[in-house]
């Protein structure tokens, strides 16, 4: 288990997010689905007793583990109360299961998937596809962002050479783009949602990478650290199979914008009883980019996740903004923001003390005046009604 853990005391029931198996780009030495991993797997939680599994992606080879917490939410489907559990994945993916079955709430399609052509692999011919897919998958949905010629030609070194035939691709000797990058997609920040109307918040990255199987005899005079298309990667030995692994975000190094047109974070509110999206907003730009038409509208690149309180008031923190922001959960309106000292990486926490509630959060990251880390634990009073 990768991440953490979600709990139905009444039904006496423990969920589990799995991660994938090692090595993570290359599954020549464990054949099959590799069954429970990048998995939903529930168990009696007084015995450990094994009560069900649902596995999202089969033979993991781009690093999809699951890494968001499974929310847990009564849902109304076709008229009818359902306990579910809901798990947002790095592919973009949001499955809606039942919590006392796996039997998923809402149609999930089996597809042909791009299969391998390294020696020694054999990639799963078929992934699942939810109906609530918040990431495009399509080779046409990976278009380059036409700029200027200087910043043209380093993006096309990158993706020069490299595979790509959607979502799923298998890396390769060539290299290959995963789109989404192992990063996501949703990660470990996870959703929120309201018990009462369904509406669930999820942050969405729409983020490449670029990944290289390199032969076992070239690899050994490999560091660490080196390049790939002419810009800095990082290796990984995957040990005991016949390669070694080099990867990188593909982005331009001098101005950090990303290779391709965007949005590339944005918050997105669903229905999840009937998988609708209700609404959809970039988040997380930073300053830099305001005076760019495009890229300011684009957000940038978030790692926790939303809250929502009982009020309906959506908070989500976003890194490389320095932000605090507040929507309104039926419409998407930013109401209120605040900028931070640090970078934050927290998920924020909401809590009531004296009758009054607040909103907390965790800023760690690179201070905003430049000088070093942040450790900063911030919070803020929500207003009364009457005030």
């Amino acid at each position: 288990v990768w991440s953490i853990m979600a709990a139905d005391e009444t039904r006496d029931l423990v969920f589990l997010p799995t991660t994938s198996p090692s090595p993570d780009f290359y599954g020549g030495e464990r054949p099959g689905d590799n069954s429970f991993a990048n998995s939903v797997v529930a168990l009696k939680a007084s015995t450990g007793e094994f009560v069900w599994g649902y596995q999202l992606v089969r033979h993991d080879l781009w690093d999809y583990d699951l890494a968001s917490q499974p929310l847990l939410i009564d849902l109304s489907i076709n008229g009818e109360e359902r306990p579910a559990i809901v798990i947002a994945t790095k592919m973009g993916f949001v499955f809606v299961l039942d919590r006392e079955t796996g039997e998923p709430l809402h149609p999930v399609e089996e597809k042909i998937v791009p299969a391998s052509d390294v020696e020694g692999e054999q990639s799963a011919p078929k992934q699942r596809f939810p109906l609530i897919q918040l990431h495009p998958t399509g080779t046409e949905d990976l278009k380059r962002w036409n700029r200027d010629e200087a910043y043209n030609t380093a993006c096309e070194q990158m993706f020069e050479g490299a595979r790509y035939e959607g979502i799923f691709t298998p890396p390769s000797l060539d290299g290959t783009i995963l789109f989404p990058g192992n990063a996501g997609g949703s990660n470990w920040g996870s959703m929120s949602a309201d018990p009462r109307s369904g509406i669930g918040l999820v942050a969405v990255n729409r983020w490449p990478t670029f990944v290289k199987l390199v032969p076992r005899s070239e690899f050994r005079a490999a560091d660490k650290t080196g390049t790939l298309q002419g810009v800095g990667a990082s290796f990984t030995k995957q040990s005991n199979t016949p390669y070694g692994m080099g990867r990188f975000d593909i982005y331009h190094r001098e101005t950090g914008t990303p290779c391709h047109k965007g949005p590339w974070s944005t918050l997105v509110a669903i229905d999840l009883n009937d998988g609708r999206t209700l609404w959809e907003i970039a988040v997380g730009g930073p300053d830099r980019f305001a005076d760019d038409p495009q890229a300011s509208e684009w957000g940038y690149f978030v790692r926790g996740g939303p809250i929502l309180t009982a009020g309906g008031i959506a908070f989500i923190a976003t890194p490389f903004d320095y932000q605090l922001t507040a929507f309104d959960i039926e419409t998407g309106e930013r109401l209120w923001f605040d900028k931070l000292p640090a970078q934050p990486g927290a998920t924020p926490m909401s809590y009531e003390l004296d009758g009054s509630q607040y909103v907390v959060l965790t800023a760690g990251g690179r201070r905003a005046d430049g000088n070093g880390q942040g450790d900063f634990v911030i919070a803020y009073r929500l207003k009364d009604a009457n005030e």
